[in-house]
């Protein structure tokens, strides 16, 4: 198994959704984090090139260390190992107006952000 480097998902390398970048395979679990690590490689790559990351729930996962605040827990642990700072209602008031949907389950929508309640991917926002 590999790991989707937009979404962090266990993709097999059987998945259809693939490219090579810089002499490497990636491996995607959709098409729409294939089409967003195309457009803009070098985000999801941070890790290799010495951003400070962050760990700390035992699972072994690095993630790129955000400059704002965490406002949903991590795949890997559902937040309960760290302490997250919570968005203020404000910030969270002005999301809830906009659609989001699972890239993996195009029929889950809901307002304001989340995870799907099917694969527990981050929701992202709709584009159509």
């Amino acid at each position: 198994m590999k790991t989707d480097p937009v979404c962090g998902m266990e993709v097999s390398e059987a998945s259809e959704y693939y490219t090579e970048y810089t002499g490497k395979t990636y491996y995607f679990c959709s098409e729409s984090c294939r089409d967003k690590f195309l457009a803009s490689a070098n985000q999801y790559l941070q890790e290799d090139t010495g951003v400070k990351t962050q760990s700390g729930c035992g699972c072994g996962e690095k993630k790129a260390v955000s400059p704002g605040p965490e406002t949903e827990p991590h795949g890997c642990c559902g937040g309960n190992h760290h302490e997250h700072q919570v968005a203020s209602a404000s910030s969270k008031a002005a999301d809830d107006s906009v659609i989001y949907t699972c890239p993996m389950h195009p029929e889950i929508e809901q307002h304001g952000p989340g995870r799907c309640p099917k694969c527990g991917m981050t929701l992202e926002l709709r584009t159509s």
